[in-house]
Order: structure tokens, then sequence, then C-alpha cells
């Protein structure tokens, strides 16, 4: 897949999980111009990744399995944030057309 097709494919992704979440602040995000849209949708994709993992998944075991498997979450939030700040491009939880989205519109946005 080349760059520019990765890349689009991270876009549509990220604003599909945006517009999933069905929140107010999608729908004054779709009058944005293109290049701050795509900056919200995807940075907002990023975070909802990391949050959909702790509370429909972490806060739904029970307080002994939570115990039980801490560093298996702790590992995959440590994964996260490796691959938010661009330290490291082993596989974590952000897929890899979000994650080239993510990269491509970081300091892009005067947001």
């Amino acid at each position: 897949m080349t760059e520019q097709a990765l890349l689009k494919k991270g876009l549509k992704a990220s604003r599909s999980i945006a517009e999933k979440s069905n929140a107010n602040f999608i729908y004054a995000a779709r009058i944005l111009p293109r290049p701050r849209r795509d900056f919200f949708y995807t940075s907002y994709a990023v975070m909802r990744i990391i949050d959909d993992i702790i509370d429909e998944e972490f806060l739904q075991l029970t307080v002994a399995e939570r115990n039980r498997r801490r560093p298996d979450f702790s590992k995959n939030l440590d994964l996260w944030l490796e691959q938010v700040i661009g330290r490291d491009t082993s596989p974590g939880p952000i897929d890899t057309e979000i994650l080239a989205a993510f990269r491509h519109i970081i300091g892009q946005s005067d947001l």
C-alpha cells in the first residue's frame, strides 16, 4: 500500500471512530476546514482507542481479574504511549493506518 493510500485509509478510519461516538462535538467538527477536521478526527480516534480499552475491557473485569491482568493492560498502555510519541513502530493498539494518519496530522494544526 502506498503512503498516500495508507494515509487516506487512516483518515477514513479515524473519521469513522469519531462519528460512531455520536457526541455533539462531532457535528461541530464537520464545519471545520479539512486540515483541522482531519486533525480533530484523528487525534480523537487515537485517544478513543485507549479509552475504549480501559472502559470496555479493563473496567468490565472483576476486581480480582483486574488485579491479575493489570500487567497486560499496563503493557498495552505503554505500547499505545510509545506509538503516540513515535518512539516505537512495533505493533500496538493503534492500527497502522490510524497511526499513519496521526503522524501525518501532528504539527499541521494550530488547534
